[in-house]
């Protein structure tokens, strides 16, 4: 309507122009007015200036070209402009004339206001950021996960309606109600995909117009045009039943979100080997289901029961009809006589029944089954199956075999690369296992020991304890591990007293260091007098520390306690010299995690406070038990001292050291340029007597030029000495 109103007044008004649209870089004016070159604006020549025979231009704030007189040429310039315009709001297209910049796109600007900022209104509406779908949010994917049901449906059915007429016929209004309703899905997920946003430099684009061009020129766009296209339409001139339900074929464009579906599906499911065998068979069931199809409209197509490759009808696989016949069962009927079947009361009753052997008129199940069951012996390369007899029906053969060994290599291949997959963890364990058995067979290692080694192998496989953290969190980023340690080991870290109240970079650079490690019953994890180099914190196990006997038990370790800790922190004045002062051993299996004395010293190398205040807290636990030698703390504090005072005094030599060299340096510099110049001077002076002594006679020389030579000589001494007390002052 507004193209037609448009068209009528340019028709009638040659005058008229667009106010509202975007005049191009043309360098004319409207009303004819032109830039000069200083860029203002100067007035047109006059109407007398102009040739009587030249025709009235009139400049088009829109494009600023010529407005044609003849109809025709108006109508065609105002679609061409209208194009342009559309073009230009919806796919973000500049026109060809223009000059396009080059330059990089600029940085987005944050924190736009949608309520005044033009970029958030399309055709006179707000729009609001919320709206946008965040294309890694679970509403965006339970809403694939909807649609994918409709995609499945159009993928199976259309093809069976298409096929079998009493499914066509028998479920009509179903299959219309199911029809429209994927059909209306389909239009939504036109206006989901327009809503969902793209990063653009790290960020989620949410500006509508941005969002209606990125739709608008992917190919995706294309593919949803085609699979809604209303080809529905053409049962007005073919009628509703089959075959031309197959004009709906066009909705299977709508593939490729079932396959994104897929794909999210597969990376937010704990078990994905798991899901690509179940969507593995269910892609094949579907193959198998639609060749199946296909068979049965060929056998159709040539004539059910016609020969002995086609769909042979119940007579032959329910009924067993006689060879005989077999040509013949086309819209026949055969009545036989049933053998004599004893009723509940004893007596035999000979019934003679009328058994139907026409083809069309077989069961839908029957029909199916049978060609479903076709389809399943010639692609998995079966066999067993009637040979084909017409030349159609080899190249289908034909065609279903290759398909058939594609797909029996696809079902190896991934059935067997999946299934590696599920075992390659318990693959590599076992190994690892069978390497540490062949060594300890070579070493001749006992088999008690040998017995001890192979149930720590069974514990750590039943419990989960042989994945490898290092290797398998080596893939993410410093931040994501970092998150993830904190999140697995920061609470049991939290639990050591000196750890308590630190900064949280520290904790954090602790709980990538922390260890776990795992031993077996009746080992010690430390014992008395050893030079303690770990703390260890109790994940769980029960340890149990005992006198150098082993039989005797002070006390008992659960879950979340702590030991050694402060033999790491290398405390002066510690009576035990950073040496354990107890046995601790496993009663049972017992998992610990360990902090180890150096992974400790580098974290604290950039965290100097932190590092006081974990030496003070050992002080305070060390005074308390009685074990901190305060004499030799204060010794440590004086030579600690006499060695501040040292490096301060060495400190202060070695910038007085620089100053003195900065000075002689200058001097130097000095000097060198001072020589410098008085030798270029003297090499100027030797230079100009020689040429001297070049252009005067060889008599003037010996006979009347030595005075003045004497003289010249002294005037230049003189004048070099008057040129050095110059530079010195």
């Amino acid at each position: 309507m507004v193209l037609q109103i448009e068209m009528v007044a340019c028709l009638s008004s040659p005058l008229r122009g667009y106010p509202n649209d975007k005049p191009t870089t043309s360098k004319s004016l409207p009303n004819g007015t032109q830039k000069n070159g200083t860029g203002e604006k100067s007035a047109a020549p006059p109407p007398a200036t102009r040739a009587a025979h030249d025709p009235v231009h009139v400049e088009d704030p829109l494009s600023q070209d010529v407005i044609p007189q003849s109809i025709i040429g108006r109508i065609l310039r105002l679609i061409r402009h209208r194009a342009r315009w559309f073009r230009r709001q919806f796919t973000g297209e500049e026109d060809p004339d223009e000059e396009k910049n080059s330059a990089p796109p600029p940085p987005p600007v944050l924190n736009r206001d949608p309520k005044t900022d033009p970029n958030f209104r399309i055709w006179g509406f707000r729009f609001r950021p919320e709206w946008v779908i965040d294309p890694s949010s679970n509403a965006y994917y339970r809403w694939l996960a909807i649609l994918s049901i409709a995609i499945i449906y159009n993928i199976v059915i259309i093809l069976p309606r298409t096929v079998f007429d009493e499914l066509q016929r028998d479920y009509m209004v179903v299959w219309f109600v199911f029809d429209y309703i994927s059909d209306f899905m389909y239009l939504v997920d036109m206006v989901v995909h327009v809503l969902t946003g793209h990063l653009e430099q790290g960020l989620l684009v949410r500006e509508p117009r941005k969002l209606i061009r990125a739709y608008v020129k992917s190919f995706t766009s294309k593919m949803d045009l085609a699979s809604i296209l209303p080809t529905d339409l053409a049962f007005i001139y073919t009628g509703l039943a089959a075959p031309y339900p197959i004009v709906r074929v066009n909705r299977v464009l709508r593939i490729g979100r079932l396959s994104e579906f897929t794909y999210r599906t597969e990376t937010r499911t704990n078990f994905p080997n798991a899901f690509r065998i179940g969507n593995l068979i269910l892609t094949i069931i579907v193959i198998i289901h639609l060749n199946g199809c296909v068979y049965y409209a060929i056998s159709k197509g040539i004539g059910l029961a016609s020969d002995a490759w086609v769909y042979p009808g119940a007579a032959y696989w329910r009924i067993n009809k006689l060879p005989e016949i077999q040509p013949h069962m086309n819209g026949l009927t055969h009545s036989t006589t049933l053998p004599p079947v004893e009723n509940c009361c004893g007596s035999n009753n000979s019934t003679n029944i009328t058994k139907p052997v026409t083809n069309d008129d077989d069961p839908l199940i029957q029909k199916y089954v049978w060609s479903f069951y076709w389809s399943t012996l010639t692609l998995t390369t079966i066999g067993e199956v009637p040979g084909p007899v017409r030349e159609g029906e080899y190249v289908f053969v034909i065609i279903d075999f290759l398909i058939g060994v594609l797909i029996f290599a696809t079902i190896v291949g991934n059935v067997g690369s999946m299934i590696s997959n599920m075992n390659a963890s318990r693959v590599e364990f076992q190994n690892r296992m069978d390497g540490v058995k062949q060594y300890m067979e070579f070493r001749k290692v006992g088999k008690e020991l040998e017995n001890r080694v192979i149930k720590w192998f069974d514990y750590l496989w039943s419990n989960k304890q042989s994945l490898d953290e290092e290797s398998v969190l080596s893939s993410l980023p410093d931040k994501l591990k970092a998150e993830i340690a904190m999140h697995v080991h920061l609470d049991t870290l939290k639990r050591v007293s000196i750890f308590q109240d630190v900064e949280p970079g520290l904790l954090v650079e602790l709980v990538l260091k922390l260890k776990l490690q795992v031993f077996s019953p009746g080992d010690y994890i430390c014992r008395k007098g050893d030079i303690g180099k770990e703390m260890y914190i109790v994940k769980r196990g029960r340890l149990s520390v005992v006198a150098d006997d082993g039989v005797t038990i002070f006390v008992t370790l659960s879950d979340g306690s702590v030991f050694g800790e402060i033999s790491i922190l290398n405390i002066v004045g510690n009576k035990t010299g950073n040496r354990r002062t107890a046995n601790v051993r496993s009663i049972g299996y017992s998992d610990l995690f360990c902090l180890s004395k150096d992974d400790l010293w580098d974290a604290l190398t950039e965290y100097p406070e932190a590092k006081k205040k974990l030496i003070e807290r050992g002080r305070q636990i060390l005074m308390k038990d009685g074990l901190l030698d305060e004499e030799a703390v204060r010794e440590a504090e004086k030579r600690q001292q006499n060695v501040v005072d040292k490096v301060d005094r060495l400190e202060v030599d070695v910038d007085n050291v620089q100053t003195r060299f900065a000075r002689l340096l200058a001097e130097y510099s000095s000097s060198q340029q001072k020589l410098k110049q008085r030798i270029t001077k003297l090499e100027d002076n030797l230079q100009r007597r020689r040429i001297r002594a070049k252009t005067l006679p060889a008599s003037e020389v010996d006979i009347s030029s030595r005075p003045p030579l004497m003289h010249q000589k002294s005037v230049d001494d003189q004048t070099e000495q008057s040129d050095d007390q110059r530079m010195a002052r």
